[in-house]
């Protein structure tokens, strides 16, 4: 309807039922790889080019393996992944002589190669593939939620290698043992999930929707779908239920979930989406809950206290929870805390006080700082024994400290070197004290790992000179800082491929100083060696560079 003349559509499948479906008479065939191109594509998997590990047992018990996949080069990716850590002629004749081969040779079903490719899986990965039966073909997924979820089942373990171990990075290698072998499909911004786990998982899973509602006595993870409140809760008596996915809930319901947590005394991992109206006391008694998510939810504005109380708690998810005004008062006493994800709770106030005891916090999306300091309010060097902390930190609300040489001195984010990103935001009134914010600047210093930051709203007349110093740089944004006349060099960092600049109303130089010119005589190699974007705008008393 809206193509120009001559537009076609183009539809691919696998079935040949869909082509007749769709009525057409004459399907174009694809052929799939030569047996050439299928043993090329399977060795370099297999054989780990580069290794210079030759076996002729193995090359001729592969070049039959190859042959079976049929030119599918899905297939022979799966296969060709698992061979690599196999190095036994019984175990790839194994594989060979499996009976699900001639289920695919028979109807070309490639799930059944992904099915043989899992039965030859490590426990550890089975285990954690299995817990993906939960959700729906193609459900769209964010890598690090999974991991988390992993983790609050007690998947992920340590293998004793180091004692600076991250769970989370062991978390991240068993994921992409997963995607390498083609478990998971990549898309541009998330992952989607194959429809095989939910064959090989048996009753511990259920995904509800209109076609499957009732839920097995026996099962251990929930994802609701479609499924009411009502019709859900009504079911979930069972005590050994593990985890509750449900990213829909409607808007703003009353609900009983005194009944659930009563009831279901094991789950580790608690998900709910959209507006419920809050949250019971009687939350307090899931001691095994290591995983806790609400999002996008406007009803609730604070978190009953007795959250505190579960100490085996890791990830707590509040996802553009855009009600929240605070955070529990005892937030110091989750010792296990490792993610809190706070992004999008643009009601949040302040941070509870205490906040830098919980040494194990990995992720800390949003610091705020609150204007009541020293009464219920962490400041800002609470973060002092933050040392985990990796990703990415906004800081909030700059402009309620009013003594940065008290109130700032210990924050000592050069000691963060996981941190990649940092943005630092003033907001509410005009500080008229420029000497205030130069210092807090100052003492904000981060670690030379930094890769992004941006700046917004700054009140000082000069910018902190360790700017310069940071070489990692690839992303820089300054953005309203309508006090600044200068800002130090930054034509020589190495990697700093994007700069924006916007509504610096004083400034006039970008130049070290005491020597304005200095850049003049930098050479044209030195000067911005990786730019890729520069935007500059409303800068209107800019004279040069």
């Amino acid at each position: 309807m809206v193509g120009a003349t001559g537009s076609r559509i183009l539809v691919t499948t696998r079935s040949k039922r869909v082509a007749l479906a769709m009525g057409v008479d004459s399907p174009y065939p694809l052929q799939g790889l030569t047996e050439d191109q299928s043993w090329d594509l399977f060795e370099k998997l297999a054989f780990r080019e580069g290794t210079g590990r030759v076996n002729s047992n193995l090359i001729e018990i592969g070049k039959e393996i190859a042959k079976k996949c049929k030119g599918v080069p899905l297939a022979i990716r799966a296969i060709g992944g698992i061979m690599q850590v196999r190095n036994s002629a019984s175990e790839w004749l194994s594989v060979l002589e499996n009976e699900l081969w001639k289920v695919f040779e028979s109807d070309g079903d490639i799930s059944q190669v992904l099915e043989l490719s899992y039965d030859v899986l490590p426990y550890h990965l089975k285990q954690c593939f299995a817990d993906c039966a939960m959700f729906p073909k193609d459900y769209a997924f964010v890598k690090d939620r999974l991991i988390q979820l992993w983790m609050a089942q007690g998947y992920v373990q340590s293998r004793g290698q180091s004692e600076n171990e991250n769970a989370e990075e062991i978390g991240e290698g068993y994921f992409n043992e997963l995607l390498f072998r083609s478990f998971f499909q990549k898309d541009e911004y998330c992952y989607k999930m194959h429809d095989l786990a939910q064959s090989i998982a048996g009753d511990s899973c259920f995904v509800g929707n209109d076609n499957a509602k009732h839920i097995p006595n026996r099962v251990q993870h929930v994802f609701s779908g479609n499924l009411s409140f009502e019709e859900c809760f009504t079911q979930l008596k069972n005590k050994g239920l593990r985890t509750l996915y449900y990213p829909y809930s409607g808007d703003g319901l009353r609900l009983n979930l005194d009944s659930l947590f009563s009831n279901c005394r094991s789950i580790r991992a608690l998900s709910f989406g959209w507006n419920i109206n809050g949250l019971p006391d009687s939350i307090g008694k899931l001691k095994h809950l290591r995983y806790l998510e609400l999002f996008r939810n406007t009803e609730i504005s604070s978190l009953p206290n007795c959250i505190c109380g579960l100490y085996n708690l890791q990830t707590l998810i509040l996802w553009e929870c855009w009600g929240l005004k605070e955070l529990p008062t005892d937030m110091r006493k989750l010792i296990c805390l490792r993610q809190l994800i706070n992004k999008g709770c643009g009601g949040l106030e302040f941070m509870p006080l205490g906040l830098g005891r919980l040494t194990n916090l990995q992720t800390l999306l949003n610091f705020v700082v609150g204007s009541d300091q020293g009464r219920r309010c962490s400041s800002l060097n609470e973060l002092n024994s933050l040392n985990r902390l990796r990703g990415e930190i906004s800081i909030e609300g700059l402009e309620n400290v009013k003594n940065a040489a008290l109130e700032s001195n210990l924050v000592n984010l050069k000691e963060k070197k996981h941190l990649f990103c940092l943005r630092l935001r003033w907001d509410g009134e005009v500080d008229s004290n420029s000497g205030n914010s130069e210092l807090l600047l100052d003492n904000l210093h981060p670690h030379p790992n930094l890769k992004e930051l941006d700046v917004v709203c700054y009140e000082g007349v000069r910018f902190s000179n360790w700017l310069s110093s940071i070489t990692s740089l690839v992303n820089i944004t300054l953005y309203k800082c309508p006090k600044c006349e200068h800002l130090p060099p930054l034509d020589n960092l190495p990697y700093l491929e994007i700069l924006n600049l916007s509504y610096f109303d004083s400034l006039e130089y970008i130049s070290d100083e005491e020597n304005l010119f200095s850049s003049l005589s930098a050479s044209a190699a030195t000067f911005f060696p990786s730019l890729k974007i520069l935007r500059v705008k409303f800068c209107r008393n800019l004279k040069g560079w």
